[in-house]
């Protein structure tokens, strides 16, 4: 064989070495140093991107507890009468939750009404006593300045006596009729606290 040929043989055998070892090389860069060529031609799963809302539910033991928490009570003694909600009803603020019965609230009240009328009645008659008093003495001042002669003295203080025990009267009337319009209101606001309502929005 000519020596040309050999030479050449040689070269080829040399370069097709130098290229195995460099896919060799090549080969364990990209499967990692324990990676096989028969590892490079397994199959690959692939799937198709989806956009989807990522939600996972987990159940946990919990209970529920209230922002807002009141124990609410009667600010008078009595009998319940009606108990209009139940545990778990919602009712606004204001909503009436029972009705108390306080049988001698609703005659005290009735009694203070009673009173208070009996007040105004009186004061009107002490305010008609004073005015006629005080008209009386006014007409025997105006006289007796015309016509002194036709007024004695002790008339015109008598008159004026009579006028200002008329007006202390009528005084003492119009405070009794304060007290009986104070104590009617107390009455009927003790007769309200029967009513127990929501202080607000809730269950």
């Amino acid at each position: 064989m000519p020596m040309s040929v050999i030479k050449k043989s040689i070269a080829a055998a040399v370069l097709a070495a130098a290229g195995i070892a460099v896919l060799l090389v090549a080969g364990e860069h990209l499967l990692g140093a324990h990676g096989t060529a028969a590892a490079a031609k397994l199959p690959l799963p692939v799937m198709k991107v989806q956009k989807t809302n990522m939600r996972q539910n987990i159940e946990l033991p919990a209970e529920f507890r209230p922002y807002q928490e009141v124990d609410v009570d009667a600010k008078v003694r009595g009998y319940v009468k009606s108990l209009r909600v139940d545990v778990g009803d919602r009712v606004k603020e204001g909503d009436v939750i029972a009705e108390l019965e306080i049988p001698e609230a609703s005659d005290d009240l009735a009694k203070a009404a009673a009173g208070l009328d009996r007040s105004r009645h009186q004061a009107a008659e002490a305010q008609a006593v004073f005015d006629d008093a005080q008209e009386m003495y006014q007409r025997l001042a105006a006289v007796m300045k015309e016509r002194p002669e036709l007024v004695a003295q002790e008339d015109l203080d008598q008159a004026k006596a009579k006028a200002d025990a008329a007006r202390a009267a009528s005084v003492a009337a119009e405070s009794a009729v304060s007290e009986a319009e104070a104590f009617h209101t107390q009455q009927r606001d003790l007769l309200n606290y029967s009513r127990i309502t929501a202080p607000f929005d809730g269950i």
